[in-house]
C-alpha cells in the first residue's frame, strides 16, 4: 500500500516539475 501511494507522488511531482520548466521558459521567451 505504501509503495503505491508513493506512486503517484512521484509522478505528480515529476508532472509538476516539467510544467514549472514550461512556464519559466514560456516567461524567458516571452
Amino acid at each position: 500500500m505504501k509503495c503505491m501511494d508513493s506512486t503517484p507522488y512521484f509522478l505528480v511531482e515529476r508532472v509538476l516539475k516539467v510544467e514549472y520548466s514550461r512556464v519559466y521558459v514560456s516567461l524567458l521567451v516571452h
